[in-house]
C-alpha cells in the first residue's frame, strides 16, 4: 500500500502535485485506520468475556481473526499485536507451571488432581499446545482408570471377608446379625476413593 502511494506520488512533478499525494495518501491511511479500528472494536468486545473468565485460548483466537492486512500498516494493528503477545504470553507462563505440577502428580500416582488441572488448562490453551495437552490427558485417564480398578478390586476383596458370614446369618435368618455386619462394612472405615465403591458392594447382595 505505502509502494504504491510512493509510486503515484513520484509520477507528479512540482508542488501542487506532491501536495495531492501527500493528501491522497493520508485519506487512504485514515480510511484503513477506521476500518481496523471497527475490527479491533469488535474483537475487544467479544474477547472481554473469555478473557475475563480466564479462558485465554478463546481470546487468542477471537484476535488472531482481526484481518492480516491491517497488521503492520495501523495503529489498531499495533494495539492488536500487542493484545496477542500478552495472551500467548500468558497462556505459556501458565502451560509451563501446569504442565511441572501435573507430570509430578502423575509421577506420584495422583490422577485425581492431575485430572482436575488437566480441565483447568483445557479451558485457557491455545491451538499451539494442544498436542501437549492430548498426551498428558492420555495418561491421566490412564492412570486414573488403573487407579479406580485397584481401589474396587481392595474394597471387594475385603467384602469378601463380610459376605460369608453375611450370607450365613441370612440362611439362619439371623437378620439382626446379618444388618449389623453389612452396616460395619458400609461404615468402614473407607478413604473418599474407596467409599463408592463400599456402597455398590454393599448393595449388591
Amino acid at each position: 500500500i505505502r509502494g504504491r502511494y510512493t509510486a503515484y506520488r513520484s509520477k507528479h512533478q512540482g508542488k501542487k502535485g506532491e501536495e495531492k499525494a501527500a493528501r491522497d495518501e493520508a485519506a487512504h491511511r485514515k480510511g484503513l485506520e477506521d476500518t481496523a479500528r471497527g475490527y479491533l472494536s469488535e474483537a475487544q468486545r467479544k474477547q472481554d468475556k473469555p478473557r475475563g473468565e480466564g479462558r485465554f485460548g478463546d481470546a487468542l483466537r477471537i484476535y488472531r481473526a482481526f484481518p492480516v492486512k491491517f497488521l503492520e500498516i495501523t495503529e489498531s494493528g499495533a494495539t492488536v499485536r500487542g493484545e496477542l503477545l500478552q495472551l500467548e504470553s500468558r497462556i505459556l507462563e501458565l502451560f509451563t507451571a501446569d504442565k511441572a505440577a501435573i507430570e509430578s502428580a502423575l509421577r506420584d500416582g495422583r490422577y485425581d488432581e492431575a485430572v482436575a488441572k488437566l480441565a483447568f488448562m483445557d479451558a485457557y490453551l491455545g491451538e499451539e499446545h494442544r498436542g501437549d495437552y492430548a498426551e498428558l490427558k492420555k495418561r491421566a485417564d490412564r492412570g486414573a482408570a488403573g487407579r479406580r480398578e485397584a481401589v474396587q478390586a481392595e474394597v471387594a476383596k475385603k467384602y469378601q471377608a463380610t459376605d460369608a458370614p453375611f450370607r450365613q446369618a441370612m440362611k439362619a435368618r439371623d437378620f439382626r446379625s446379618a444388618a449389623l455386619l453389612m452396616l460395619k462394612f458400609l461404615e468402614g472405615p473407607w478413604t473418599d476413593e474407596e467409599r463408592p465403591f463400599a456402597q455398590v458392594a454393599g448393595a449388591d447382595p
